[in-house]
Order: structure tokens, then sequence, then C-alpha cells
């Protein structure tokens, strides 16, 4: 049995502020990544930022 975890990295408007963590399986929109906790708080933290960039 294999598990798969990929680490995704987010950048704000900034250009300075970024966070990373792992999270399980590939996460391909916003919905996958909620209830991870360095998500949640990276947005709250830039809330007024519009868009963010993320690497998965």
């Amino acid at each position: 049995m294999a598990l798969l975890f990929s680490k995704v990295a987010l950048l704000a408007n900034d250009c300075m502020s970024t966070v990373e963590f792992l999270v399980c399986g590939i996460p391909r929109e916003a919905d996958d990544l909620a209830g991870y906790t360095g998500y949640e708080d990276f947005v709250e933290e830039h809330s007024d930022s519009e868009c963010f960039d993320v690497t998965a």
C-alpha cells in the first residue's frame, strides 16, 4: 500500500509571504485544501489578497 502526499506552496500577492505544507493526495481546487491549518491560517492572514499562487 502506498500513500501519496503533495507539497503545497502558497504565495500571496505581495510576493513576500509564503507557506508550505504537506497534504494527502493531489489537490485540484481550493476545496481540497480546506481543513488544513496552514492553508486556512494563510488565507485568513491575507484576506485582502484577491488571488494566491499555488504550487503543488
